[in-house]
C-alpha cells in the first residue's frame, strides 16, 4: 500500500538571504517559506515517489504557455506525458495548491476544473495540505477518484 500525501512531512528548511527557503528538488533552486509553498514541496516527494512521476516530466509552477497557450497561467503542478510516436508532450494532469488556511470552496474547484480543461488534462487535483481531492475529467464531466492514479497509469494511453 503506498503513501498518502498527508504521511509527507514539510522537508528541511535553509536560510537564504536571511529568510527561511526550501530547496526544490524538481527547479533545483531555493523558494522562499510560505504556507502555499510548504504544500508544494511536501507534494513532491509524493509525486515522485508514490505516484511515480518521472522528475523530468514534472513542472512545478507550470506555465501554459509552454502547451501553446497564449496566457501568463501557471499551474502548482503539471504532470507530462511522451507520445513518442508524435514525438510530442501532453499535461496529463494538472495539480492546484492552496495554502492550508484556504477552504478548498468552489471557486478553487473551478479553478482546478478550467486548468484541466484549458490543459486538456484527463487527471486534476486539489489540495490545501489537509485534503487532497482527485478526479478524472473528460473536459465536460468529472467523476472523483479515492486517490490520484499512479504515472504508468495516467499516462497507459500515450506511447512513453
Amino acid at each position: 500500500m503506498r503513501k498518502k500525501f498527508s504521511d509527507y512531512p514539510a522537508p528541511q528548511v535553509y536560510r537564504v538571504e536571511k529568510q527561511a527557503a526550501y530547496f526544490d528538488p524538481v527547479r533545483k533552486k531555493f523558494v522562499f517559506v510560505t504556507p502555499e509553498e510548504t504544500v508544494r514541496q511536501r507534494l513532491i516527494p509524493y509525486l515522485l515517489e508514490e505516484i511515480g512521476v518521472p522528475e523530468n516530466f514534472l513542472r512545478v509552477e507550470g506555465k501554459f504557455a509552454r502547451y501553446g497557450l497564449n496566457v501568463k497561467t501557471r499551474a502548482d503542478f503539471i504532470v507530462e506525458a511522451r507520445d513518442v510516436k508524435e514525438n510530442s508532450v501532453y499535461p496529463v494532469a494538472v495539480i492546484v495548491c492552496k495554502s492550508p488556511e484556504v477552504a478548498l470552496d468552489d471557486n478553487a474547484f473551478r479553478q482546478m476544473f478550467n486548468y484541466a480543461a484549458d490543459l486538456g488534462c484527463e487527471f486534476c487535483a486539489l489540495t490545501n495540505g489537509e485534503e487532497f481531492f482527485s478526479y478524472r475529467f473528460d473536459g465536460q464531466s468529472d467523476v472523483q477518484l479515492d486517490e490520484l492514479p499512479t504515472y504508468a497509469r495516467m499516462t497507459k494511453s500515450f506511447n512513453c
